[in-house]
């Protein structure tokens, strides 16, 4: 009987951990990262450049808007150290396509998926990658036309360009807010709210700018902070209400907030 009895409970035991082992970790879509690791920032590895275009499409022809897309470099010190020790992604294996998990903060915790000397003629081979990243998300696969092509200006940025929108606006901010904080005020302090935003825009951008050259992929809180006190910027009318003679530098700033937009976009699809 107790030979009987230990024999169904290992039965048990095994029928469980085949069950846990059958059963596919699936996490939240906006947890995971589509990775493209190339070799250099300049030039862009031609292979590369291609590759990111083509991930872009699939990934919206497949109805995986959700997941993040980004790049990084080998000749990054910071990033080539991500990839080699968080990721295991060895020079060797460029250029990569990686599905990465990342944490609460954007950080990367490990590669879940990754495909090595990836060529972008293949589309099987990356049309099974894009399957195989669905299945992990727990999303059902849109499976549409691959060879339809999407509108030029669906171009999606590299790591470096979304570095350099973030630098381009802490750079103009915090040039304008040197220039503004030292002149008088009005009589009537109507610029006192274009001042008070110019500030709080200069601050969140330098943060957002540090997030980034940090390591971070996608730093989500700084981002809606910078949109946030753009939004409020826009508002105070600065182009009135600052000094006349830094009223000039209002538009290239409004340039730049929307390079940021574009970056939190593509970044966080669908979200505003």
């Amino acid at each position: 009987m107790m030979k009987k009895i230990c024999s169904i409970g290992l039965i048990l035991v095994l029928a469980l951990a085949a069950a846990t082992q059958a059963a596919p970790t699936t996490l939240a879509p906006e947890r995971m990262l589509i990775l493209v690791v190339g070799p250099t920032t300049t030039p862009i590895h031609p292979d590369e450049g291609e590759l990111v275009q083509r991930l872009n499409q699939l990934r919206r022809q497949n109805g995986l808007d959700q997941m993040q897309l980004a790049t990084m470099h080998y000749d990054q010190p910071a990033q080539a150290r991500v990839c080699r020790e968080v990721l295991s992604i060895q020079s060797r294996d460029l250029v990569a396509v990686s599905l990465v998990e990342l944490d609460a903060k954007g950080n990367p915790v490990r590669s879940l998926y990754t495909l090595s000397r990836v060529n972008p003629a293949d589309l099987d081979q990356l049309q099974g990658a894009m399957s195989r990243f669905a299945q992990l998300a727990g999303l059902p696969l849109q499976n549409q036309n691959l060879a339809e092509d999407f509108p030029v200006s669906q171009e999606v940025m590299t790591s470096e360009g979304l570095h350099n929108t973030a630098r381009r606006l802490d750079d103009l901010t915090q040039a304008l807010w040197i220039e503004v904080r030292n002149q008088p005020m009005r009589p009537d302090q109507a610029d006192r709210r274009a001042r008070q935003a110019l500030l709080n825009l200069a601050e969140n951008s330098l943060l957002l700018r540090q997030a980034l050259e940090r390591g971070v992929i996608n730093p989500r809180e700084q981002f809606r902070l910078v949109l946030t006190q753009a939004q409020e910027w826009k508002d105070s009318r600065p182009e009135l209400y600052l000094p006349v003679p830094s009223r000039a530098k209002v538009a290239p700033i409004n340039d730049a907030i929307k390079g940021v937009r574009q970056a939190w976009l593509q970044l966080n699809p669908g979200q505003l």
